[in-house]
């Protein structure tokens, strides 16, 4: 008895030792399953390494690299059918995926008959096969006349001017995340995501960094489309950085605002990263731009010639208002501001409730009654939620084009029109704009802004840029495994890659936006900004299109249901969405709807 209870315990242990070494895959993160999928790669087992690649590129599947390393894998194991699903499978989520292009054509020496599709044919430059079905990594199968090579359909004809469009750059794989509307709130982890490095010949590949990238951009885009200067500039002479930006002085801003003495900002962004095609009002009702004004891609809007400022302020010629922080402070000396003298770092930076007029004087000339500065994060903002009778007051001044002001009809419809009376209404309008944050002006002087994150409410956004210049860094949603999440996430403009190693492969934009200009990116994009001199003022506005109001649809029944967001939205304005928005919406967006199609930008219906 004593020997059969040691012998039982031997096997107990060795039963251990054993899932110790070999942990159950189905319970691990896809950064632990691919650190445990590349131990076992390293040591030449690519057998025991595929069930581990498999549930990394399962958790995350958005990943090129996860899937192409799973491909890499099975072809090492010679199962060549599935190893060419998972590198048609990354080619689908970038087709530049440097690795899993070489990879394929590797795969076609091994398999010489492999059926080649229409993918298999860009990337190999031999003919399709006859009548061969596109297979994907879930097993799907697309008939070669219905496949559509990029991942963005804009559900139209005009796949040849996207792929113009889109083709080629480093940013292929940002126009996936248009295609694909159910991200999580939260990434599949929560700590640091392990850089995925290894030979070739060990089963797996380093995602490669392209030599040069080149922004989405149409003939009228081209010229901006070079990559931003990563040279430091010098500072602005202090003289300067008091006065309203005009157009004399705008040749003169820092392309990047660095101060001095501080390490972090000797560190800079390394990564390919063009600058946002730049479009005019014109420019948006051209075919080739469809893509942008559907509201797909991000981009810098300016006026054009003929045109007028989106903003008339006393600093542009125009008399009466001037939109300067003090302005602001004296025309409503009533109005509360959020106020955060210590920048907004990071997710957990707290405001205080502060009247205009004193926030403004504080971004001038701080009076020691609040926080002092964070030396790593110099900068002081405000953001204001205006309400509705100042912002009627404030856009007096303001020439939006029809596509970025869409939510003046359908708020006077469905929202005012829900009120017993015009207060009602108008007190419905306000609780929406200001408990979600629907309109807001932002300022701050030089080295504020906003840490790196992405919009809770799945809407575009646009901001004008009123005074000052602001640098923008704008990832698409499938960045995401790159940026590691919103709290402790990436500085993209002062990485620390010891401590964000994927960052190295996040493919995003950069540009500095000037006065004058507005800036558009579309639902989930992850931002950061800076301003690059005081006063830097802009106004700010969520907007609604066919491509996200189905997402705003859903998440407003569940904040109004289980109060999603705390945002404790009333009875009655929950019911004037339901009963009145909602169904307006869909006869505005929706696929027959009177605005599904891109109405003309630069023609000014009445609103």
């Amino acid at each position: 008895m004593r020997l059969l209870r040691v012998i039982l315990l031997a096997l107990f242990v060795y039963a251990a030792l054993v899932a110790a070494e070999n942990p159950d895959p189905s319970s691990m993160s896809a950064d632990q399953a691919h650190k445990e999928a590349m131990k076992h790669a390293m040591a030449n087992d690519v057998n025991s390494a595929i069930p581990y690649f498999r549930q990394a590129a399962n958790k995350m599947p958005h990943s090129p690299v996860f899937r192409n390393n799973l491909g890499v894998a099975l072809m090492r194991s010679s199962k060549y059918a599935e190893s060419k699903a998972e590198f048609l499978h990354a080619l689908r989520l970038d087709f530049n995926h440097v690795d899993a292009r070489d990879n394929l054509k590797e795969l076609h020496g091994l398999w010489p008959e492999m059926d080649i599709d229409s993918v298999s044919s860009r990337v190999l430059g031999v003919p399709q096969t006859h009548g061969s079905a596109d297979i994907s990594a879930h097993g799907g199968i697309t008939l070669p006349h219905a496949m559509r090579p990029n991942p963005l359909d804009v559900e139209d004809d005009d796949d040849a001017a996207f792929d113009r469009l889109t083709r080629g750059g480093a940013n292929a794989d940002a126009t996936a995340s248009a295609a694909t509307d159910d991200w999580d709130d939260e990434d599949d982890n929560g700590d640091k995501i392990g850089a995925a490095a290894v030979a070739r010949r060990h089963g797996a590949a380093v995602p490669q960094t392209p030599a040069s990238a080149h922004a989405p951009s149409s003939a009228t885009a081209a010229s901006s489309a070079a990559p931003c200067p990563t040279t430091t500039s010098p500072l602005l002479p202090s003289k300067l950085r008091s006065l309203g930006v005009n157009r004399e002085l705008e040749n003169l801003i820092s392309t990047h605002w660095h101060p001095t003495g501080v390490a972090k900002f000797s560190r800079r962004n390394t990564n390919p990263r063009p600058r946002l095609p730049q479009l005019t009002v014109a420019d948006l009702d051209k075919p080739e731009n469809r893509v942008f004004r559907l509201g797909r891609l991000p981009f810098v809007l300016v006026p054009g010639p003929g045109r007028g400022p989106f903003v008339r302020t006393s600093h542009n010629g125009h008399s009466g208002n001037s939109w300067r922080p003090e302005d602001f402070g004296d025309r409503f000396p009533r109005s509360i501001g959020d106020f955060y003298p210590v920048n907004m770092g990071d997710a957990d930076t707290k405001p205080y409730l502060t009247p205009l007029a004193d926030a403004a004087r504080e971004l001038y000339n701080p009076s020691g009654s609040y926080p002092a500065e964070n030396p790593q994060f110099p900068g002081r903002y405000i953001q204001w939620n205006v309400k509705v009778d100042e912002w009627e007051a404030v856009s007096a001044d303001a020439d939006i084009p029809p596509m970025l002001r869409e939510d003046r009809i359908w708020m006077n419809e469905c929202l005012r029109g829900a009120g017993a009376t015009p207060e009602d209404g108008k007190r419905l309008e306000e609780e929406f704009t200001t408990k979600l944050h629907w309109r807001m002006i932002v300022m701050g002087s030089e080295g504020a802004g906003m840490f790196n994150h992405y919009d809770v409410l799945p809407t575009a956004s646009f901001q004008v840029q009123v005074h000052g210049a602001k640098r923008w860094h704008i990832c698409a949603p499938d960045q995401r495994s790159f940026l590691y999440g919103v709290r402790n996430g990436v500085d993209a403009f002062y990485p620390d890659y010891s401590r964000h190693p994927m960052f190295t492969h996040a493919r995003c934009w950069e540009d500095v936006v000037q006065a004058g200009q507005i800036v558009f990116y579309p639902k989930s994009f992850w931002h950061q900004t800076e301003n690059q001199v005081l006063p830097s003022v802009a106004y700010s506005s969520s907007i609604l299109h066919s491509a996200s109001y189905k997402d705003i649809i859903d998440e407003f029944r569940q904040v109004c249901a289980v109060n999603k967001f705390n945002w404790n939205l009333g009875k009655e304005l929950c019911a004037a969405l339901q009963d009145r928005c909602f169904p307006l919406w869909e006869r505005m967006y929706g696929p027959q709807g009177t605005l599904a199609n891109a109405p003309q930008a630069s023609v000014q219906e009445e609103v």
